[in-house]
């Protein structure tokens, strides 16, 4: 397992040697949504990047329009790159260009914020074929879907060991239409009422960026993810670069096995913020969608005759049958709160008003009014359905 990291300031080349790294992340400010190197910058960067030996990777990670696409390849051309550069794009057309354009370079995909299956993936493999070197899985998948991934996939994969996790992004600059316009800011913004666990926010020419309150870090849990062949640690928030060679020391033990609680503790030492492992142990976030699901509301067994779709208060039930339905049947209500109330029909009309003695499925009619029988009741044939029965899939 390799490990790889994002390089900014020149200063940091000893440490990423140090740390027995061999690739860095490269960022111009025009090609990448968080870089901040201007063209001779970057140029300076990537000749000494070059010359100490580590192979550089460069992010065009924008989601480009045609006039960005365009003056994107511009910036390519100024920046003289090597002829076995690797690109690391999340935009389709970008990820093609590459591929056809230039069959000399190797493709990163990043696939962090869109394809989180397998058959996805493979399809990715295909469309680009011997270009593509890397897939960046997303943070979202948990650990055991990203070991078997990896396990699955003919092509390497990496993903994020310890850094911020972006939570939204819009092209819309959303800071500066509070404040003053400026070229690259960041606040910490609540998203409650309370102002409780401020997120990050940061805007710049690409747009705006709300990250987690806590810093993703699962380094002292690499075993689990041990058929990845890269773990990026993204420093680029965070002011002390020096912390590098040590977590990459900790992080190659828990590559072995699981970190002592010394190591572990030190771990936590060295980040300088608030951490999480996020999704890594498993993705629940389809658990509020399931206690939003009335169970109340779901029918029960072959036996729902109707359900209510207007109740007026001291005149009528307005019901749409399933079942046809007949004056003096006897019936079971649940309404959505779990409450039950037997009766018997009378007095029943179709919409019209006009009694009936029956009416078939799939039709309104009208019976009189009954307490606590609100619209969404569902309405069974008495003595054909358990309180206690599971609801139906």
């Amino acid at each position: 397992m390799e490990f790889t990291t994002h390089l900014q300031n020149p200063e940091h080349l000893p440490l990423i040697q140090a740390a027995g790294l061999k690739e860095v992340l490269l960022e111009h400010r025009a090609l990448s949504r968080l870089g901040t190197l201007e063209t001779p910058e970057l140029q300076s960067l990537l000749q000494q990047v070059q010359a100490s030996g580590l192979r550089p990777i460069l992010l065009w990670d924008v989601l480009a329009d045609p006039r960005t696409f365009a003056s994107g390849i511009q910036t390519l051309e100024e920046l003289k790159l090597p002829e076995d550069l690797t690109i690391r794009a999340q935009d389709a057309g970008i990820a093609e260009w590459v591929r056809s354009e230039r069959p000399d370079w190797k493709l990163h995909w990043l696939v962090e914020g869109n394809t989180h299956n397998l058959v996805g993936l493979k399809r990715w493999e295909q469309a680009f074929g011997q270009s593509l070197t890397r897939l960046v899985l997303s943070s979202e998948l948990p650990g055991a879907l990203q070991q078997h991934y990896a396990e699955q996939l003919g092509t390497p994969c990496e993903t994020l060991g310890a850094g911020r996790l972006l939570l939204f992004h819009s092209p819309r600059p959303l800071l500066s239409a509070q404040t003053a316009p400026a070229l690259q800011q960041e606040r910490q913004i609540s998203t409650d009422a309370q102002g409780r666990h401020p997120h990050p926010v940061l805007e710049n020419q690409h747009g705006t960026f709300m990250f987690h309150n806590r810093d993703l870090v699962i380094l002292d849990r690499l075993a689990e993810v041990s058929a990845l062949q890269t773990i990026r640690i993204d420093l680029r928030f965070h002011a002390d670069f020096s912390v590098l060679p040590e977590l990459i020391l900790l992080a190659r033990q828990a590559v072995e096995g699981p970190l002592s609680a010394e190591a572990s503790q030190r771990l936590n030492t060295l980040w300088p913020t608030r951490t999480t492992h996020g999704f890594f142990r498993t993705n629940r976030t389809e658990r509020p969608i399931e206690r939003l699901r009335n169970p109340h509301r779901q029918a029960r067994g072959e036996n729902l005759v109707a359900s209510v779709v207007e109740a007026v208060k001291r005149e009528h039930l307005a019901l749409l049958t399933r079942k046809p339905l007949q004056q003096g049947q006897a019936l079971l209500a649940r309404t959505p709160n779990g409450k039950e109330v037997a009766f018997t029909v009378t007095d029943l009309r179709d919409a019209s008003g006009t009694p009936q003695e029956a009416v078939p499925a799939g039709t309104l009619c009208l019976i009189p009014h009954l307490k606590y029988l609100t619209p969404q009741t569902l309405i069974y044939q008495i003595g054909t359905v358990s309180p206690q029965a599971p609801p139906s899939s």
